[in-house]
């Protein structure tokens, strides 16, 4: 789950690609939290940050982020 600093969001499954350009979709995240109530938790997560977890039973940890090259 990621809230980048443009104020969009972006939720990665782990698994898939995320350069493969067949990989994305837009959805309303309502359809996203009816599959998992869990991302409701990422809600307050603030601009320029990500929330992560190692699986879907996991704690989210919180984490700042940026695209990979705004650092370069």
């Amino acid at each position: 789950m990621i809230h980048d600093e443009g104020n969009d969001w972006m939720i990665g499954d782990g698994i898939t690609d995320a350069s493969d350009p067949t990989a994305s979709i837009v959805s309303h995240v309502r359809h996203v939290v009816e599959l998992d109530p869990t991302v409701e938790e990422t809600a307050s997560l603030p601009c320029g940050y990500a929330a992560y977890r190692s699986s879907r039973f996991a704690p989210w940890v919180i984490g700042s982020w940026s695209y990979s090259d705004e650092n370069s």
